[in-house]
């Protein structure tokens, strides 16, 4: 059977196993009746892997607040919008709240691919498998989502500490 997934470029043979050992452990979590041990699986990560994830002090979070609030809700409920990564609490309610199965991590060629099968669709999307991906140190190539494969470009705007409020995107400049 062929499966979605997300097709990577493995960073090195240690890193690979240690995101295939976390990957079943969160798969294992997934396909339990109870909720994740969160606990568990912060035990698991390097603290080099949890740096991948955002963990604000009070004054960052505080910033990242009224950027937020000090713009137009147009801006902020659209793409252009700037956003802070990823927290590791939401890569895992994500990972367990998606509606999908967790399948396998495989190896096709010279690239791997984080295997899942979507129930239905919408499923809840791609985006934290790509950050469990990244977190491990490996580069996402692509996704094939159910859709069709294509290749992986991260087209988010990062929010920073420091970025000006009400935050107003450039203007596109009209192609012709």
């Amino acid at each position: 059977m062929k499966y979605c997934h997300v097709k990577f470029h493995a960073q090195d043979d240690e890193s690979l196993a240690r995101l295939t050992s976390f990957f079943e452990l969160m798969k294992n979590e997934k396909d339990s009746s109870e909720g994740p041990d969160e606990m568990k699986l912060n035990e698991f990560l390097s603290n080099s892997e949890k740096r991948h994830f955002w963990d604000p002090s009070n004054e960052e979070l505080k910033e990242w607040q009224n950027f937020w609030a000090e713009t137009a809700v147009e801006i902020r409920l659209s793409p252009k919008m700037p956003l802070p990564p990823w927290d590791l609490e939401s890569m895992y309610a994500a990972l367990w709240d998606g509606d999908y199965d967790l399948v396998s991590i495989t190896k096709e060629n010279e690239c791997h691919h984080l295997n899942f099968h979507p129930h239905d669709y919408p499923y809840g999307g791609t985006e934290s498998m790509v950050v469990l991906v990244s977190c491990f140190g490996h580069s996402v190539l692509g996704i094939e989502d159910g859709t069709g494969f294509s290749e992986y470009v991260d087209k988010k705007i990062k929010w920073a500490p420091g970025m000006k409020y009400p935050y107003v995107p450039p203007k596109e400049e009209n192609k012709k």
